[in-house]
């Protein structure tokens, strides 16, 4: 889990890439970007919204891999009313998270 801070409003989410090495044939590695909307007095139980998804490939190379999506939902960055965090699950120990890239431009 991690906050992400976009460094302009109004830009767009064009990919999230995941990097990874997986060893495991079973389980598969995830990224995702959430963004969590609020407003003054709303409700703090709101769920978040699942802006993208990168997934590991199947295979067990045992070399640097990376997952990319260009599936962007609500790809506006809006810090003004919202945060936006990355949540990675890795179910066991021979996934290696090695890190996520978020691409962030004026247009896609």
């Amino acid at each position: 889990y991690a906050a992400v801070d976009f460094p302009t409003e109004g830009q767009k989410i064009c990919s999230l890439a995941l990097v990874y090495r997986d060893v495991n044939g079973n389980d598969a590695i995830r990224a995702r970007l959430f963004k969590k909307s609020f407003t003054n007095g709303g409700n703090p139980f709101a769920a978040p919204t699942v802006v993208a998804t990168a997934t590991s490939a199947t295979g067990v190379p045992a070399t640097v891999r990376i997952a990319k999506t260009t599936t962007i939902n609500q790809p506006t960055v809006a810090q003004a009313n919202a945060f936006y965090y990355v949540l990675v699950d890795g179910p066991t120990i021979n996934l290696a998270f090695l890190g996520v890239q978020i691409d962030v431009k004026k247009t896609c």
